[in-house]
């Protein structure tokens, strides 16, 4: 690393971002998260940085890199992980091209998609020559019909993306004419030139940022094998990686590891093959291969039964609950059904894809539906005789039922795919230290680092105030009723008092629905308006929240964090409930079991952390800027009555606290 020039460049965007802005104030604190990581990449440590609201996150570790990356002549790229839309929009739309004017340097950005959001054009035309037998309703035939006038000129694809095009495209349409691993035919493809895909993939190796999303990145990082040279994978060659909203990282990467078995998975390449057996084609080959149409239908219909009987038998393993989680000694009992079917097609496919008079580009469709058929029973096997000794294993009831296996700790495989090679990590959050770095790296598998924790430049004990009132309960299953009167009551209290917005954050579902229900009358009785998760999508909530300037919201989780509402339309933040994991949770309770195996304290060394980063992901919604004012009520007697209450207290920035909440 070239220090003098990397500071020379560095200075150069400084001064040129001061110029630009007329009454330019100085920001220490992003100035100190950006030579944190330019003394981590100096170091070849990685950098885990807590930043407080206010930080200039973003703009920190955009500037440091780019102050790195226009150091010699060799081309570099970093890509920017984040977790969710709204930031990817944020830097897409408004930080990057503010900074792509103000310092004059020509870096080029790109967004990566998974294949998915693209047009398959060799599954559009299979569509267009079988259309009356592909789709299971009128309406999805029509679907595709509008959708096709849109995109499709007769000669090549016009629109490849699917966020570009304006026609309202149906799951079941779309699942039948976008591109997926396992029916991409590579460079066997008659249109591996046009395809949408393959140039959305040409853009992303021009960019200097590429900006993806968690769930991607851990996708293209089992693609490729734990290497960040491209093998396979969805994203070029990278030197740097940054993941913001890191404290999801953890999650999103154990999903990426883990296996599902539902039914629209294991039916789906069988539905390939039934549309494939109305070519003329197929059915020549079949007859030379010494089959028939008849045969292949029924071993294919055989299939579809055996996948609906299996989900059955698997769905009989839970409970009541939505998740359930399941034994190895369970899944063992389970007949794995499929086998027959599975290896019976697998080989006539097989026999198919190898005939001389097949075409090249048939017999390599055959040859990606065989795959997707041995991955299924590699996926079986795995699941159901639990070979997975470091795994947890759950059923969940949907439609049909599914089953899953997800890895209990991903420190060693995150440290062998990605924090033992000598690619600099920047992992970035308002919320990572509990109190400081050591749960999140122990979490990770992160074991070179140098970490800091940069506080928030707003004035909370001016511009904020913490109430936990005198009459606050502890919430129990024994007083559920009253707990929730007793929340309801505090909401109504709240609400007469505060001119503004008022969010009130839940931890399920049920109590949010009762609590409202509860006083949904008496809200609307004072002419304000109530709005509830599940009345319409995140995004129009929000909007009607903004909007009105003096509503309440009644959210659950995902309401928690990613929500920048500034101003007078949220004056209050109402936690009805310490936002402990749920103990019966599948995967949560395996990883208090295995730290409890270990002789560790499963509650302060997993419930408890995990509580306290998404509370305070919660109380963060309220102040989000240097101007706003308002209070947070936590009504959750807890933060106060047990002495684990502290850690929540300490993690907050230094905060007035009150105990009336008259004193609104």
């Amino acid at each position: 690393m070239d220090v003098k020039a990397v500071k020379q460049n560095l200075d150069k965007y400084l001064e040129r971002i001061k110029n630009y802005f007329p009454n330019y104030e100085e920001r220490p604190e992003q100035n100190q998260m950006i030579r944190a990581i330019l003394n981590g990449f100096y170091k070849k440590q990685h950098i885990l940085i807590e930043a407080g609201t206010g930080t200039g996150k973003s703009l920190a570790y955009i500037l440091a890199l780019l102050a790195v990356m226009r150091t010699g002549a060799a081309k570099q790229r970093a890509v920017i992980s984040t977790y969710t839309i709204n930031l990817q929009q944020q830097l897409i739309e408004k930080d990057i091209p503010l900074l792509q004017q103000i310092l004059d340097d020509n870096f080029i950005v790109a967004i990566a998609k998974g294949r998915n959001n693209y047009v398959c054009q060799q599954r559009f035309m299979n569509v267009l020559t079988s259309i009356a037998g592909v789709f299971s309703s009128a309406e999805q035939a029509l679907n595709y019909r509008e959708v096709l006038d849109e995109v499709y000129d007769g000669i090549k694809i016009a629109i490849g993306d699917k966020a570009k095009i304006k026609t309202s495209i149906l799951p079941g349409v779309w699942s039948e004419i976008c591109s997926s691993k396992e029916t991409c035919l590579e460079d066997n493809c008659p249109y591996d030139f046009q395809c949408p895909f393959r140039q959305a993939r040409r853009e992303l190796h021009k960019a200097d940022l590429i900006i993806s999303n968690h769930a991607l990145f851990f996708v293209d990082l089992m693609l490729r094998g734990g290497t960040t040279e491209e093998e396979g994978g969805i994203l070029p060659a990278y030197n740097y990686v940054v993941f913001d909203e890191a404290h999801h990282v953890e999650n999103a990467a154990t999903s990426a590891f883990s296996i599902e078995l539902e039914a629209k998975g294991l039916n789906q390449p069988a539905a390939w093959l039934q549309n494939m057996l109305k070519r003329e084609t197929i059915r020549t080959a079949l007859t030379e291969v010494g089959s028939n149409l008849n045969h292949a239908t029924a071993l294919n219909q055989q299939y579809f039964a055996q996948v609906s009987d299996l989900l059955q038998n698997i769905g009989s393993l839970s409970s009541n609950s939505i998740s359930t989680r399941v034994f190895p000694h369970e899944l063992e009992k389970i007949e794995n059904r499929l086998k027959d079917p599975l290896s019976e097609l697998a080989e006539l496919i097989e026999k198919m894809s190898k005939n001389i008079s097949l075409d090249d580009i048939t017999a390599a469709e055959l040859d990606k539906l065989n795959l997707c058929f041995q991955n299924i029973a590699s996926n079986l096997d795995f699941v159901l005789k639990a070979q997975g000794e470091e795994y947890v294993y759950w059923v969940e009831q949907r439609h049909q039922p599914a089953v899953f296996a997800a890895p209990l700790n991903i420190a060693e495989m995150m440290n062998e795919k990605i924090f033992s090679k000598s690619l600099p990590v920047v992992c970035t959050s308002a919320t990572l230290a509990v109190p400081d770095m050591g749960y999140f790296a122990q979490r990770l598998g992160v074991d070179n680092f140098t970490s800091k924790i940069i506080y928030s430049p707003f004035n909370y004990l001016q511009q904020a105030r913490l109430i936990i009132p005198e009459q606050a309960l502890e919430p129990d299953y024994k007083n559920i009723d009253q707990y929730e009167n007793y929340v309801g009551g505090a909401v109504l209290e709240a609400s007469n008092r505060i001119k503004g917005g008022i969010f009130v954050l839940f931890t399920s579902y049920k109590m949010l629905d009762s609590v409202y229900s509860k006083i949904e009358s008496r809200i609307l009785t004072n002419s304000k308006t109530i709005l509830k998760q599940g009345q319409t999508s995140r995004s129009e909530l929000l909007r009607r929240f903004r909007q009105e300037g003096n509503a309440i919201l009644f959210g659950t989780s995902s309401f928690w964090e990613g929500v920048d509402v500034v101003g007078d339309s949220l004056r209050c933040v109402i936690i009805t409930k310490l936002p402990f994991p749920v103990p019966d949770d599948p995967l949560a309770a395996a990883r208090m079991d295995r730290i409890k195996q270990a002789g560790g304290n499963s509650f302060m060394n997993y419930m408890l952390p995990q509580a306290v980063l998404h509370f305070k992901q919660g109380f963060g919604r309220l102040i989000r800027s240097k101007s706003d004012t308002g209070l947070v009520i936590v009504t959750d007697k807890r933060m106060l009555s047990k002495r684990y209450g502290q850690s929540f207290i300490q993690a907050l920035p230094e905060i007035p606290l009150k105990r009336d909440i008259r004193d609104i």
